[in-house]
């Protein structure tokens, strides 16, 4: 018998913070809470990472005006490789050691899509 009671005080408290919690449930909908679960926040965005060595790179020649780079609408990139004048030693028709003889034609264009920058 005393288990029985025992269990019907259980019984009774647990209705009793049921009913509680419907309350407050039911106060903080008619407030404009949602029903739904809050969703989760969302990460902020990466911090910008230095730059790769092929980024570098491209600066550099950019900087030496040996390119141009050309940003087209979104991620559309057009590198444009520019003519490049050669200096010959003074009174000889020799080609400089290492330096290219020919000379890129005008207006040549390489376009690259470039992802993940």
């Amino acid at each position: 018998m005393a288990k029985i009671a025992e269990l019907e005080k259980q019984l009774s408290q647990a209705r009793k913070e049921l009913e509680t919690l419907r309350e407050r449930f039911s106060e903080s909908t008619a407030m404009g809470a949602s029903r739904h679960p809050p969703e989760p926040e969302k990460a902020p965005p990466a911090a910008p990472t230095r730059p790769s060595a092929l980024e570098l790179k491209v600066e550099e020649l950019e900087e030496k005006g040996l390119i141009r780079i050309l940003r087209g609408p979104g991620d559309a990139v057009s590198i444009e490789i520019l003519p490049v004048a050669v200096a010959t030693p003074s009174g000889g028709d020799a080609p400089t050691p290492g330096v290219p003889t020919g000379s890129p034609s005008p207006g040549v264009r390489r376009s690259f899509r470039l992802v993940g920058m």
